[in-house]
């Protein structure tokens, strides 16, 4: 058995009528949707094929110019330390340069449970690594791109991230 993009666009026809705090699910083209939570929070779900997957991503903001280079160098531990760990990467968006989250879901065998699962905890990496990144300028001591406090690896990077 294998999934494939119908399996996708059949998943999204249903998560929005199905899902309590989606405002509006916009079908970018065949394979793109942007999904809009009633809070303001914005991501894009696309197909990717080779391996099928649903791809979740989102802008994070930009990093504040005194901390981008801790910031950037945060994001590629991140990157390597959370493979394995949590579903999510880092990226930059060219030519914004604002961070980015971005999560890929296997979708052999999603349902629209997992699916509707997989949007709650994306949203609260978001919302938790936004927080992180748009620091205010007098907090120069937070350390940025940390797992929330219940992921594993929060004080292992913590921990990396002081030395």
């Amino acid at each position: 058995m294998s999934a494939d993009l119908s399996d996708l666009q059949m998943l999204m026809h249903q998560l929005g009528p199905a899902t309590p705090g989606i405002e509006a699910i916009v079908e970018d083209d065949i394979e793109n949707w942007e999904v809009k939570l009633d809070d303001g929070a914005a991501f894009c779900i696309a197909f990717q094929c080779e391996p099928a997957e649903a791809v979740f991503s989102c802008l994070l903001g930009p990093a504040p110019v005194h901390r981008q280079t801790e910031i950037y160098a945060a994001m590629l531990c991140a990157n390597l330390l959370y493979q394995g760990v949590a579903p999510i990467k880092f990226a930059l968006n060219h030519p914004a340069g604002e961070l980015m989250l971005i999560a890929a879901y296997p979708l052999l065998g999603m349902s629209l449970d997992s699916l509707q699962k997989n949007l709650g905890s994306f949203h609260a990496y978001a919302r938790h690594f936004a927080e992180q990144v748009v620091l205010e300028e007098s907090n120069t001591d937070a350390k940025p791109l940390a797992l929330p406090d219940d992921a594993s690896l929060s004080g292992y990077l913590t921990a990396h991230l002081q030395a």
